[in-house]
């Protein structure tokens, strides 16, 4: 049933679906109508420019740095090129950033720190917006984006600390919340306190949550959530958390 709410998944991978058109016809179904998907690694840019001609789809591009790490420097190079030939198909540059989890090496952290870099760059000088990845390494993000004078950031699935995600806050940045919120109690409390007006809904789908793939159907959960948690309306979750997509993405 068609129904006057309107609810938006700020971050997932459509392309790592078999059949997105699928997923995107089930998302529609449960009044999802604005999806974000972001890009990770050189095949993934260009399955994604394709997706982010659909009318429900946004698309990032960007690398994720865990693949940045294992990339030659040739190679990057190449698919940050490709990046920038076709940077006017997205609406961000993302996902990017640190994945210190991953990265055991000096020589793979200094591979994603320059990843980094130059990711921000090209957001800068485009006027775009960028999608951050920061497992790990989050408060070594924060202030490598307020050092380059970043002001749209959305800190993807950040909720490692209510501290780190206060923090964020006071730069401006967004913060994006997975469906751990349905079960977290840490994640919960960061909701909970965080400002509404900063706050974004997300699957990264297709990641597993509790043994069972995850796809952009589930935000409404999501915002079923947040309404308890915040003590408001679920159509006042999701106006707002709507909103603060779509103003971001277009």
């Amino acid at each position: 049933m068609v129904t006057d709410l309107a609810y938006a998944d700020a971050h997932c991978h459509l392309d790592w679906f078999e059949n997105p058109e699928k997923v995107l016809a089930d998302a529609e179904k449960k009044n999802v109508r604005l999806i974000v998907s972001c890009a990770t690694s050189p095949e993934s840019v260009s399955k994604n420019i394709v997706l982010g001609q659909m009318s429900q789809v946004e698309c990032c591009l960007a690398l994720h740095p865990s693949e940045t790490q294992s990339l030659s420097k040739k190679d990057f190079l190449s698919s940050f090129s490709f990046i920038e030939e076709n940077i006017s198909s997205c609406s961000a540059v993302g996902e990017t950033g640190l994945d210190f989890t991953h990265a055991k090496t000096p020589v793979q952290r200094s591979r994603q720190l320059e990843s980094f870099s130059k990711f921000i760059s090209l957001a800068l000088a485009n006027d775009l917006p960028i999608v951050v990845h920061s497992r790990g390494a989050e408060e070594k993000c924060l202030k490598i984006l307020k050092q380059a004078g970043c002001s749209r950031v959305l800190m993807h699935w950040f909720t490692s600390s209510l501290e780190l995600s206060q923090k964020a806050v006071s730069f401006g940045y967004s913060i994006s919340v997975s469906p751990l919120l349905l079960h977290n109690s840490p994640v919960q409390r960061i909701v909970s306190e965080i400002s509404l007006s900063s706050l974004m809904l997300e699957t990264d789908a297709p990641t597993r949550f509790r043994g069972k793939e995850s796809a952009p159907s589930w935000i409404p959960l999501l915002a079923e959530k947040t309404a308890e948690l915040k003590n408001t309306s679920l159509e006042e979750i999701e106006k707002k958390t709507f909103e603060n997509t779509s103003l971001f993405f277009r």
